[in-house]
């Protein structure tokens, strides 16, 4: 056979190669099919969506003797809050929750939510003594309790300064302290009130006064 018959004879084996385009894009050549194990498209969006909250605990402490006076001090001034007895003055806690979208950057930096300064503010007017504010924001992870907690002081309605929380908690009742991190919750607490549980419907005063048909106070 001569040199051009095998050379006939190989360009008849391999297929016509004039015809085949090869795409830029080659994830066309792999189908639609998602890879085992990713993410898809829409859980990832999914998840993007879920809103997020930020959930802070305000405990204010007051020199304030019993917690029922001071619910109907905070009924008096029209503010929603447990209230709880302690061997240092009663309590007040408020549990604050804020779609994290939605908060204020200020609030979020200083770590105080506006109702929970609203409370410490408002009770040292009520209370005509000072108060002290504490708000944490802190989550359980394998067991360790992290986040953040601060202090505020304030007098007459207004801030006096910011003391390290972890003198003022030195100088509190135990039951603070576990409030705030939330190793117990306000209802837990023997002789918890509400404040949104006083009102005038008893047909008795903030104070437990029976009133009196034209009685002003």
């Amino acid at each position: 056979m001569t040199r051009d018959g095998a050379d006939n004879s190989d360009s008849q084996d391999l297929p016509d190669l004039d015809g085949l385009v090869i795409p830029d894009d080659l994830s066309s050549l792999f189908g639609d099919s998602p890879v085992e194990g990713a993410p898809s498209d829409e859980g990832v969006a999914e998840e993007e969506q879920a809103p997020r909250y930020i959930n802070t605990t305000a405990v204010v402490l007051t020199a304030v003797k019993q917690a029922k006076v001071l619910a109907s001090l905070l009924a008096l001034a029209g503010i929603e809050a447990a209230v709880v007895p302690s061997g240092k003055g009663a309590i007040a806690v408020r549990y604050v929750e804020q779609l994290e979208s939605e908060a204020d950057p200020a609030e979020l930096l200083s770590g105080f939510p506006r109702e929970a300064e609203a409370l410490g503010a408002a009770l040292s007017v009520a209370a005509r003594s000072e108060t002290v504010l504490l708000a944490a924001r802190v989550s359980s992870i394998d067991g360790e309790i992290t986040g953040q907690v601060r202090a505020r002081r304030y007098r007459g309605g207004q801030i006096v300064n910011e003391p390290p929380p972890g003198l003022v908690l030195a100088q509190a009742d135990a039951v603070a302290e576990r409030l705030l991190i939330g190793l117990i919750q306000a209802p837990e607490v023997a002789g918890y009130i509400s404040s949104a549980d006083l009102n005038s419907k008893s047909g008795r005063g903030f104070f437990g006064r029976k009133r009196r048909e034209g009685d002003d106070a």
